[in-house]
């Protein structure tokens, strides 16, 4: 959330009150959202980038990253087997 405030900031507005009540320019909010989620989608790719990149240098193309908020692992496929057999529709 603190990214969407600076995000926020950088145009100038401190708080939602600004948004509604700015006479001297009219701030489209789907238009500051949008750009703001290109810019993240953007960082998103760059970091996804590194990872790839990281993967295919130093491990084979069985091996997977998985990334959450506290940790990130690197896992190597040995053997796998898949089946549909037991879904239920």
């Amino acid at each position: 959330m603190s990214d969407v405030k600076d995000f926020l900031k950088s145009y100038n507005i401190d708080s939602e009150e600004t948004i509604y009540s700015s006479k001297d320019v009219c701030y489209r909010l789907t238009d500051i959202l949008e750009e703001y989620l290109k810019e993240q989608t953007e960082t998103f790719e760059q970091k996804s980038k590194l990872l790839i990149k990281h993967l295919c240098d130093n491990h084979n193309p069985h091996t997977n990253i998985i990334v959450t908020c506290d940790s990130a692992e690197i896992l190597e496929g040995v053997m796998s087997f898949e089946t549909k057999k037991f879904i239920k529709d």
